[in-house]
């Protein structure tokens, strides 16, 4: 590394990254290495970060740290400390340790840029496509071994001949591992018994080959695990509760401030049965207080043996699991979204949890893991959980009806709306048998199963759902009411979806005013669904408010109200990272809108710029067949059609029916769109044939899903017959446009800008008929097209990519 960077050399001119890659297996000292590299050649570097790449939300707090390190005061992602260090030109260094995951794609997270140094530690060889400049740590050489060991037992002075001489032996004994190194020497520091250390060790490397290792164990385990528990047998009983517990989060940043809370809201709640509990109260104070001065001195114990993990065995690992699963639950029970960035730094932990025997602390889990967006874990808890309660407790008890409605809601959050569907239809008829029709629950469930008709493209269903709900919910609930509000915004979504936008702003735009005003203390209605738990009104910052603000742009947009939409998309996208996070799937939902709303407005790059990154955020947060993720796809190729990038546009449409048919079925109105809209293309490039091979079977189908007079059908009616035009089948064309136009009028009225401009096409089809039986000549032709282009141009939303209508 000294010769790579140029460290006691000529420095290297600053004109391109250069990147070092550390390898070695586990315990080697790669990280003890570049940390002696660094403290060495610390004026070489401008700056120095150090990033923990463990996992890929270690590796983005790390940037996060990076930017507030760098005078940014909150920022707003990850990503901006990412972006700082591509513009600084200065030379600093990054150290990303521990990048062992084969899953990560460590060179997504390196700055981009031309100047700055970056060192990766790593037991994955196939990290060298990052760099050609690598050296693995083998073995440590005697000398090096000696020097490391004496380093941690003797400080403040050189160690004499005696004493080099036994740890001559000691470090041979150890085989010269480091992290076996390091245990000796911290613990002969803290007893000063260098002269009995090694007498100690083969004590216990005797105990150990008898009790706990077989005889294939090789000499790293031994030697690592001789030197962990001699250290370990000198702990006081609260280090060794405190360390048990660690051992079941991950390694790194382990909140102080979880224990803190868990000890407090213990004592407050008292609730039983908590799995955690004997290891909180030998924690805590006599009197089950928080003792700050106790978990120093704890701390301390700990780092003066370098001692960060533990594993005591299978069987007691899963006892102290479920305790640190408990601590967990217990501090987020009541937690709302205003703490959302303590349950984001939680989530690395819970993540790594198996399903455990507390029903209460697992459901807990699993609503932490949800409002962070990790649908996946969250049902990983629950999905298991809601199978036991229906053995145990029956279909019809009120806690299998509760889990029932958790499990649905999150299948609807992850887009498994047919999944939800098989919960919700028969949950709804039990909860009216065992609460009844009104029961504030019942409510609930109705809602939910409203939301899960409209995710499968049942718009009608939900709609029949959803009115009557809301003045069931005035009547039981109260007009204001939390639930009755977010009952009237998913009304308005409904409306909006089957077309009907002015009904739908009547009901949307109170609503976000009355959010903006309303600045009582809140709960948490982080969901969709439901938002029983709410305590009163919102902010602007609440996760509800955003959510209203975001369907009034959408709809603002569908009735061409361009700015008044991206006046409050624009910073809608900002507002909610500080509220959830950058990653969260509801930004990706806003970010999507916004790009939607760009192609709109003819701001076609503006879209692309958050179009094309948006599809890859969204296949990694949400996966690649989730609704969300086909939705980003399907806009990224409207802004592709719109700057006249139709065989781009092709190349994602293609293969997005397809995954559309597998995930949502070849009935659902969003396919029926994305089969449209692929039409649309192949006629944009001239393949009409082909366009007519989907859009007959198309009209039809559109017909039978969402009937004759819907607004779409009308539409499909219409670029039908525009293709028949363009391969000269005029008669075909008139066939279809003569009752288009009748229909239009009818449902949309005759003075709509559509009803008008299908009549346009219809005399134009009726002169192109005429003009075919009359002898072509050029100045014919000439005609015809002029025709043709004027009435283009005149009512250009005919061209407007279908997903855009």
């Amino acid at each position: 590394m000294e010769t790579y960077f140029g460290v006691h050399g000529v420095q290297p001119i600053a004109t391109e990254r250069k990147i070092f890659l550390l390898l070695g297996i586990g315990g080697a000292g790669k990280t003890q290495c570049v940390l002696e590299f660094v403290r060495q050649s610390k004026t070489r570097f401008t700056k120095h970060y150090f990033i923990s790449a463990h996992s890929e939300e270690s590796i983005q707090a790390g940037y996060y740290d990076i930017a507030v390190k760098n005078g940014v005061q909150q920022p707003d992602s990850w990503r901006v400390g990412l972006q700082l260090l591509a513009k600084d030109k200065e030379d600093w260094l990054v150290v990303m340790d521990n990048a062992d995951d084969p899953r990560i794609n460590v060179g997504q997270f390196l700055p981009k840029a031309n100047t700055g140094n970056i060192i990766i530690t790593s037991r994955n060889r196939h990290l060298d496509a990052l760099s050609p400049n690598l050296t693995e740590v083998k073995d440590m050489l005697p000398e090096d071994g000696l020097e490391l060991l004496l380093k941690h037992a003797i400080k403040g002075r050189q160690g004499n001949a005696e004493e080099k001489l036994i740890a001559c032996q000691i470090a041979a004994r150890v085989h010269y591992f480091t992290l076996a190194l390091v245990h000796a020497g911290s613990y002969i520091c803290k007893h000063n018994c260098i002269g009995s250390y090694l007498q100690t060790f083969e004590k216990h490397l005797s105990s150990l080959l008898n009790k706990h290792f077989t005889q294939s164990s090789d000499n790293f385990n031994l030697s690592v695990y001789a030197t962990w528990e001699i250290s370990w047998q000198m702990l006081t009983e609260k280090s060794r509760t405190f360390l048990r517990i660690c051992s079941c989060y991950h390694y790194e940043r382990i909140p102080r401030i979880l224990f803190q809370r868990a000890i407090e809201k213990m004592k407050i709640w008292g609730w039983p049965p908590l799995a955690a509990q004997a290891q909180l109260e030998a924690l805590a104070s006599s009197d089950l207080d928080w003792d700050e001065m106790e978990m120093n001195k704890m701390s301390e114990e700990l780092m003066s043996y370098s001692l960060v993990t533990n594993s005591t065995g299978k069987s007691s690992r899963r006892i102290l699991e479920e305790g640190a699963q408990s601590t967990v639950a217990i501090t987020v029970e009541d937690a709302d979204w205003t703490e959302i960035g303590y349950m984001r730094l939680l989530v690395s932990h819970c993540r790594r949890f198996d399903i455990g025997s507390n029903r209460h602390t697992n459901k807990a889990i699993a609503r932490l893991c949800r409002m962070c967006g990790h649908y996946g874990v969250a049902l990983k808890l629950l999905e298991p959980l809601l199978e036991e309660i229906k053995r145990t407790l029956g279909e019809q008890d009120p806690e299998t009806l509760v889990l029932m409605q958790k499990v649905g809601e999150v299948y609807c959050d992850s887009g498994r709306y047919n999944n939800a569907l098989q919960l919700e239809e028969p949950l709804v008829e039990l909860s009216k048998e065992v609460l009844g029709e009104e029961h504030p629950d019942t409510l609930a469930r109705i809602q939910n199963l409203a939301i899960s008709y409209s995710g499968v493209g049942r718009y009608n269903d939900a709609l029949q759902l959803a009115e009557p709900l809301v003045e069931l919910s005035k009547k039981v609930l109260g007009e204001d009411h939390p639930d009755t509000l977010c009952r009237i915004r998913n009304l308005a979504i409904t409306l909006s979806r089957i077309g009907r936008y002015n009904d739908a702003l009547q009901l949307a735009e109170p609503l976000v005013e009355l959010s903006k005003k309303e600045h009582t203390e809140f709960g948490n209605p982080i969901f969709s669904a439901s938002c029983g738990d709410l305590k009163g009104g919102f902010r602007e910052e609440h996760p509800e408010t955003l959510t209203r603000i975001d369907h009034l742009a959408h709809t603002y947009s569908k009735v061409g109200r361009y700015n008044d939409a991206l006046q409050l998309a624009e910073p809608l996208g900002e507002l909610s990272k500080k509220a959830l996070g950058a990653e969260h799937p509801h930004i990706l939902v806003r970010i999507h809108n916004l790009a939607y709303i760009y192609v709109k407005a003819g701001r076609y790059n503006d879209a692309l710029q958050l179009a094309e990154p948006l599809v890859e955020l969204s296949k990694k947060v949400l996966g690649e067949e989730h609704p969300h993720t086909l939705s980003a796809i399907q806009n990224l190729a409207a802004s592709y059609c719109m700057v006249g990038r139709y065989n781009d546009a092709l190349q994602l449409q293609e293969p997005l029916v397809e995954l559309s048919k597998k995930v949502l079925g070849e009935e659902h109105p969003r396919t029926l769109t994305r089969i449209q809209n692929m039409a649309t293309s192949y006629t944009k490039i001239g393949r009409y044939n082909d366009a007519l091979q989907l859009q007959e079977p198309l009209v039809e189908l559109s017909k039978k899903v969402l009937g004759e007079e819907h607004r779409h059908t009308l539409t499909r009616i219409q670029n039908m017959a525009t293709s028949y035009t363009k391969i000269g089948r005029y008669n075909d064309a008139l066939q279809l446009q003569e009752p288009l136009v009748e229909l239009s009028k009818k449902v949309l009225g005759e003075e709509h800008r559509h009803t008008l401009r299908r009549l346009q096409h219809l005399d134009l089809t009726h002169d192109l008929i005429k003009l075919s039986c009359t002898k072509h000549t050029p100045r014919i032709s000439q005609m015809i097209q002029i025709k043709f282009t004027t009435v283009k141009q005149k009512f250009k939303s005919v061209f407007l990519h279908p997903c855009l209508k």
